[in-house]
């Protein structure tokens, strides 16, 4: 049986749709059960859940709250929740193909893998977006192997928590996610981090391009400078972490020549290097400034001391 996990934050009218792309899985109903994970939102989402269970009363939905901040907490919850053997963590804004969860299902059921992942595409919706975004989706979660049917291996695989399935023993037995976001902001390495356990464990991964989940994003908020400099600032907090907490070999990134080379660019007009310099700089920047947190700042300090999950 599968356990589909959602964290959902403050979005009562969009998770529906994703609910409602569940529903039309090609999958008998007594294989898999959804759980809605709400992570302390301030909106309708319980009343809305709760509604849409009693219109659905031939589907095994349930909803969960969870208090504590944070999507990892949330994901980490419905993994204690969950009554399935695999665990199917995905986005309140997601859309699935009708074979989504049939195909996560045979190939735990047929191979020999620890976790699988799936195509990320990312759907545009409110117009067309700019038309530089197109390189930085994968700031927003699309992902492709490009390989027809599957590929199986113990290392190199990375997952996005948008499409990740994993046995829920051996979640549970790696500690589950490590600490991810707060907020718009990560203070750890989040799935990259338990894809690395993974690895280190020799545990195989798959992921197969032939499903799909499509990550909704939306003209005019998803497709901006600011948004992308948050989410590569992110990328630069999760390496920290990582280098600091894993690694034990944190060392500051020169800014010189990447400053000189975003002058350049600027001053010479050439809009789509400039913006790529531009996002590299704040990443190294928060990157640098992380390193330095993670040691010194007490506040953040307590709060990583606080991200422990205690299972039941």
């Amino acid at each position: 049986m599968l356990s589909v996990i959602i964290p959902t934050y403050n979005r009562a009218q969009m998770i529906c749709d994703s609910l409602d792309s569940l529903l039309k899985q090609n999958l008998s109903t007594d294989d898999y059960e959804i759980l809605v994970v709400d992570n302390n939102s301030k909106d309708d989402t319980k009343n809305v859940i709760e509604q849409y269970i009693t219109a659905h009363p031939n589907y095994n939905i349930r909803y969960i709250y969870e208090s504590r901040q944070g999507d990892f907490f949330a994901r980490n919850r419905g993994a204690e929740e969950a009554k399935g053997e695999y665990l199917v963590f995905t986005d309140d804004d997601a859309l699935f193909d009708c074979n989504y969860l049939n195909t996560i299902l045979w190939l735990f059921q047929t191979y020999d893998v620890g976790a699988v992942g799936t195509k990320i595409v990312i759907k545009w919706e409110g117009g067309m977006p700019a038309h530089w975004i197109k390189p930085y989706e994968y700031l927003l979660g699309a992902i492709s192997h490009s390989v027809h049917g599957y590929e199986i291996s113990t290392h190199g695989i990375y997952l996005n928590n948008g499409s990740l399935a994993i046995k829920r023993d051996l979640y549970i037995s790696l500690g589950g996610n490590n600490p991810g976001q707060i907020g718009d902001y990560l203070i750890g390495d989040a799935e990259a981090g338990l894809c690395r356990k993974l690895h280190k464990s020799n545990i195989p991964i798959a992921f197969t391009d032939d499903t799909t989940m499509y990550h909704r994003q939306i003209v005019g908020k998803n497709d901006t400078v600011a948004d992308i400099k948050r989410r590569m600032e992110n990328n630069g907090i999760a390496d920290a972490y990582t280098d600091v907490f894993v690694n034990n070999n944190p060392k500051e990134k020169p800014l010189t020549k990447l400053r000189m080379r975003y002058y350049w660019y600027k001053c010479t007009l050439r809009y789509r290097k400039t913006l790529r310099v531009f996002f590299e700089l704040c990443k190294a920047k928060k990157y640098n400034e992380y390193i330095r947190r993670f040691r010194e700042d007490k506040d953040l300090i307590r709060l990583l001391s606080n991200t422990k999950y205690e299972w039941r």
